[in-house]
């Protein structure tokens, strides 16, 4: 084989790689709808049957259902019942909360908003679900926003924070039932932004829990491995894909959103979390702390290998949302109402 011919094909192969790694920045740059789907990588699925809670791994009782957000989009949700209260006779109506597929509850519910890729039957989400539901007996609602799973609309971060302000306004409105906001990763700043746009103003919002999140997206990408490879240099990052991003809306800026809260927060993050730093979820706890918020941080230890998505699995989870739920019931001043 010639000189030539052996340069030829290493000069191809290192085109591949090249071209790649300037496309990606001007994706960012130029074409702000799909610069947002490489964040939030909809695509990434791997379900087959998404209305079939229970062939997802989902234990109790459980169910597929929709609401709609304010521009008519039906959002898929998986609700599942605590399990204390998983014998209530599914066929009396008086069971049901009014106009509802939901059961009356005297648990509270936990509403769950999931991170980047996949949607809301993902294998360690139903892990979470079913811990929730199962060990520490809360109710559970868990949304895919628009784009996401078979929830309609297209995945930008309007409708993201519309469809989470729909499962609130539903909590809220129409199932008034005692609720926490659960959100992990991307989904902490979700839930942050929605609260946000409302500024806070819930009477059955219990409290806040930010699993693996960030200070800001600024932050989070800049850390953040697929990103490694651009992180060096600040213009590439600053000018080709955070600020197009900034300009579509996406800032997701944590570390002032939760300054706002008033409802007691709990931060949850694993030391060798090696998609969003620990360090970013202790900027957030300090914050918190400096605002005068009523805040606790649980970090757990590399040696457990919880990673960025298996907090669950740790060996004090349960302890240590149970402490936290005990607390923010002790805070309620709302009964629950049905009609």
């Amino acid at each position: 084989m010639s000189f030539l011919s052996v340069a030829s094909k290493t000069s191809k192969y290192l085109l591949i790689p090249l071209t790649l790694y300037v496309s990606i920045p001007l994706i960012f740059k130029w074409s702000g709808k799909y610069g947002q789907k490489l964040i939030y990588l909809t695509q990434f699925k791997n379900v087959s049957d998404i209305k079939n809670p229970k062939s997802n791994g989902v234990k109790g009782v459980a169910k597929n259902i929709y609401i709609k957000d304010r521009n008519g989009n039906n959002i898929g949700i998986y609700y599942i019942q605590a399990h204390s209260e998983e014998n209530l006779i599914e066929n009396n109506e008086k069971n049901f909360i009014k106009e509802t597929q939901i059961i009356k509850s005297k648990r509270p519910f936990i509403l769950y908003f999931h991170g980047a890729k996949g949607c809301r039957a993902s294998g360690s989400r139903i892990k979470l679900y079913n811990t929730l539901s199962q060990e520490i007996d809360c109710n559970v609602l868990a949304l895919d926003y628009s784009g996401f799973g078979d929830s309609e609309g297209e995945a930008n971060i309007d409708n993201i924070v519309d469809s989470a302000n729909a499962l609130i306004d539903f909590a809220e409105f129409e199932l008034k039932c005692n609720f926490i906001t659960w959100g992990h990763s991307l989904g902490g700043g979700v839930l942050l932004e929605a609260l946000t746009q409302n500024n806070f103003q819930y009477d059955y919002h219990l409290g806040a829990v930010l699993e693996s999140t960030f200070t800001s997206l600024k932050d989070s990408l800049y850390h953040h491995p697929y990103t490694s490879i651009y992180n060096w240099n600040t213009k590439i990052m600053d000018n080709f894909i955070i600020g197009p991003l900034n300009k579509q809306g996406l800032v997701m800026n944590n570390i002032v959103n939760i300054s706002k809260l008033s409802v007691p927060i709990l931060i949850l993050h694993a030391v060798d979390d090696d998609k969003i730093p620990v360090q970013l979820g202790q900027k957030l706890y300090e914050e918190a702390i400096t605002k005068g918020k009523n805040v606790d941080m649980v970090i757990y230890e590399k040696n457990q290998r919880l990673g960025h998505s298996e907090v669950c699995q740790a060996s004090s989870f349960k302890k240590d949302v149970q402490r936290y739920i005990n607390n923010c019931m002790k805070g309620c001043k709302q009964e629950i109402s049905f009609e």
